[in-house]
């Protein structure tokens, strides 16, 4: 079975993290949700990504977009 959710959706997984859209479809044979329309990402740790598009299994903990851009919050010194 396929659902698509529109207008305005707003989903959070386990963890915390929300991702946003006009429209997110899950498809419950494949146990995935996904998109074609921009998505925003905000992650519990305040990183906040932008996607173009989205894929993600279906409880939001693996996920992935293209043309992903935006800050990214990091623990401790990244330089050396």
């Amino acid at each position: 079975k396929i659902i698509t959710f529109r207008r305005n959706v707003v989903v959070t997984n386990a963890e915390g993290d929300t991702f946003k859209s006009s429209e997110l479809t899950w498809d419950s044979m494949w146990k995935q949700i996904y998109s074609d329309k921009p998505v925003e990402v905000n992650k519990i740790d305040g990183t906040h990504l932008d996607f173009s598009n989205f894929k993600s299994n279906e409880n939001g903990s693996d996920y992935s977009g293209d043309n992903g851009h935006g800050p990214i919050v990091t623990k401790g010194n990244i330089t050396q």
